[in-house]
């Protein structure tokens, strides 16, 4: 019964995803500058999402499907779901082609979806299993030794922390951007890092009774200092990190997560209106509005790649997008007149796929979605390791995949086309090594086989 549910669900998909597909082509065909269809596809995409959610293997909000959810709705999303309701402006820099061209960005983002879900369902999670790094019972240093590397990551946070409240200083001379231009503004960001390291390094060498969640914690407490600079993301993504630990511990219910939803959204518009040092802001509602519309404006950049296609081809080539140090995201803003000294629209995973070309974005959707799916069984099966399922060792090395795979999924949206993917494989890579030489020391020092 549960297979031919499966088997069901399976077709299902695959007819819904060759819909995408035929619904992609002929709208570029017959829409052409008619941007009535834009409501269609931007309710289209929120039933991929939606639907992908009642396909997760773990039911919870904040969850690696959550995220990737939270990351699509935010930065590509937020804008056109507004203009539904308000009369917001979809672009409002550079060079503005006809209204019509406005709903090419969502269509192709529906495409994309239609893939990911796809990619989701199809990749096996039975098999998954075999790829599941295993450590035996047991530790490879003492208790004491290993508590070392946390204090030491308290010790460069307190660090970091000092030296950003000390740059911040700088922002009442000083604009943020002539700031972000200027070179040594930002060299003590090296110190959050280290404290990072440190922290893994305690959670591959302490036993079972690593904790997840304070090592969560200490990032996010040290993320305040790139909010005393002027940056939101890191902060914003170790602090989402820091949730997803406290819920495998603690249930947190809709209302508990609608209060802390606000207060990033808060901080979130604080934190601009300190950067910029003016008042930007009217009012509740004009801080949730006007912050979803910011936050939304990484639908430029793919607005900007799919409708200024050959510009962005002139300004970087296929050699220098993957073996050079050109600014694939300063690049589209040129390719559609947007020239700023300093700051910029960044980049976005679906811009930089569109520029690829359509098999390598089939290719990128279908290993997200698989990517996604390894998440999330994973995620479900540390899960049940908490409540006792498993034996104590098996989700420990799950727990720092997922540590350090979490914030480049919340922001996955605008980053390259690859910086989540390779982030993802060199953390499998490393888990896997480590699960293997953890076997081999446990063997040859069986003293330590006691947590």
């Amino acid at each position: 019964m549960v297979n031919s549910n499966r088997s069901y669900s399976l077709f299902i998909l695959l007819c819904c995803s060759f819909l995408a597909l035929v619904v992609f082509f002929f709208a570029f065909l017959f829409l052409g500058g008619d941007g009535g269809g834009g409501s269609f596809f931007v309710l289209y995409c929120l039933v991929l999402l939606l639907s992908l959610s009642g396909f997760s293997l773990n039911k919870k909000i904040i969850s690696p499907v959550g995220f990737f959810i939270l990351s699509v709705v935010v930065f590509i999303l937020a804008r056109p779901i507004l203009s539904i309701f308000f009369n917001g402006e979809l672009v409002e820099a550079g060079i503005v082609l006809n209204h019509g061209d406005e709903v090419k960005p969502v269509i192709f983002l529906s495409f994309c979806l239609s893939v990911i879900v796809f990619g989701y369902c199809i990749f096996p999670a039975k098999k998954i299993d075999r790829f599941l790094p295993k450590v035996p019972s047991g530790r490879i240093l003492r208790k004491e030794f290993s508590s070392l590397f946390l204090f030491f990551a308290f010790f460069l946070v307190f660090v970091f922390l000092y030296k950003s409240y000390q740059a911040s200083l700088l922002l009442g001379d000083y604009s943020y951007f002539e700031l972000a231009g200027k070179e040594g503004f930002s060299n003590h960001i090296k110190y959050f890092f280290y404290a990072k390291y440190c922290i893994i390094a305690y959670l591959l060498l302490s036993g079972h009774s690593a904790k997840y969640n304070l090592g969560a914690l200490i990032l996010a407490l040290g993320g305040v200092g790139f909010l005393f600079v002027g940056l939101r993301g890191y902060a914003v993504a170790y602090f989402f990190m820091y949730l997803y630990f406290l819920a495998e511990k603690r249930s947190i219910n809709i209302a508990g997560l609608s209060l802390i939803a606000l207060f990033v959204v808060y901080i979130s518009s604080a934190v601009i209106e300190y950067r910029l040092g003016i008042k930007i802001y009217d009012g509740v509602f004009d801080v949730l509005y006007k912050t979803f519309h910011q936050q939304g404006a990484t639908f430029e950049v793919l607005y900007g790649a799919v409708n200024f296609t050959d510009e962005l081809r002139s300004c970087i080539k296929i050699y220098d997008y993957f073996f050079s140090s050109t600014d694939f995201g300063q690049c589209v803003d040129r390719s559609r007149g947007v020239y700023w000294e300093y700051g910029g629209f960044a980049s976005s995973f679906f811009a930089e796929i569109y520029y690829l070309g359509l098999l390598p974005s089939l290719a990128f959707c279908l290993t997200l979605g698989s990517l996604l799916k390894y998440l999330d069984f994973i995620s479900q099966v540390r899960a049940k390791y908490l409540k006792g399922e498993f034996s104590v060792q098996d989700g420990k090395l799950h727990g720092l995949i997922l540590f350090l795979t979490i914030p480049n999924l919340i922001y996955f949206a605008r980053s390259g086309s690859y910086d989540l993917l390779v982030k993802f494989f060199a953390v499998l890579i490393l888990t896997l090594a480590a699960s293997y030489a953890f076997r081999c020391l446990l063997v040859v020092h069986p003293a330590h086989s006691s947590s």
